[in-house]
């Protein structure tokens, strides 16, 4: 027969184990309303019209911002741009200035995350930044200068600003790697259509 302090008992571990599997495992039953907004521009040197620039190389990426949330847009942006014809993804933690292949440099500026099983809200300002030769001299500029010797070069600058909304049960790494999909989804596309048109300087990108 159950006494009130074991029906205690198992109430409380229950509660704690139902707590800890919303914190450490990839599951959902949600539904969610994703907004982003972005402003991206593309620049380039040395091509001919109607000529564009293989995505087939290395890439290195580099995923700044708060630990948990960087993580998850580094894999899911590797496993992005791994789908593609990228031919292999090494990851580093600062950028690398003596490369010369393409690098992705992303900065997760302070999310705030508002987290529950069941209700989850974020506010999220993203950067990024691709170079295709790996320079980044330009990336705390207010405009990119290239030079001749640089050979045929294409940059992206990009800000993205997401704003989810999500109903239902959801864990947290779940959470985390929706948002992570949303922003490398956005990132991925936009250094695609730079490469396939890199002699437009100010490619849009279609919403």
């Amino acid at each position: 027969m159950f006494t009130r302090k074991m029906l205690i008992f198992w109430l409380v571990f229950v509660l704690i184990g139902l707590v800890a599997i919303t914190l450490l495992f990839n599951f959902q039953i949600a539904r969610s309303a994703t907004r982003v907004e972005h402003q991206i521009s593309t620049s380039s040197f040395g091509f001919d019209s109607g000529e564009s620039l293989s995505d087939n190389a290395p890439l290195t990426l580099v995923v700044e911002g708060p630990d948990q949330l960087s993580k998850a847009i580094a894999i899911r942006l590797e496993h992005q741009f791994l789908e593609g014809p990228i031919t292999r993804v090494t990851r580093a933690n600062i950028v690398q200035s003596d490369i010369r292949q393409f690098q992705v440099v992303v900065s997760v500026a302070d999310p705030a995350v508002i987290w529950s099983p069941f209700y989850a809200q974020t506010q999220l300002a993203v950067n990024f930044k691709f170079s295709s030769n790996g320079d980044f001299s330009w990336r705390d500029k207010d405009s990119i200068v290239f030079s001749s010797d640089q050979g045929q070069m294409v940059a992206v600058s990009g800000d993205l600003q997401l704003s989810d909304t999500t109903y239902g049960l959801i864990s947290r790494p779940a959470y985390l790697n929706h948002l992570a999909d949303e922003i490398a989804s956005q990132i991925d596309e936009a250094i695609r259509k730079a490469l396939a048109s890199p002699t437009n300087p100010a490619l849009p990108i279609d919403p």
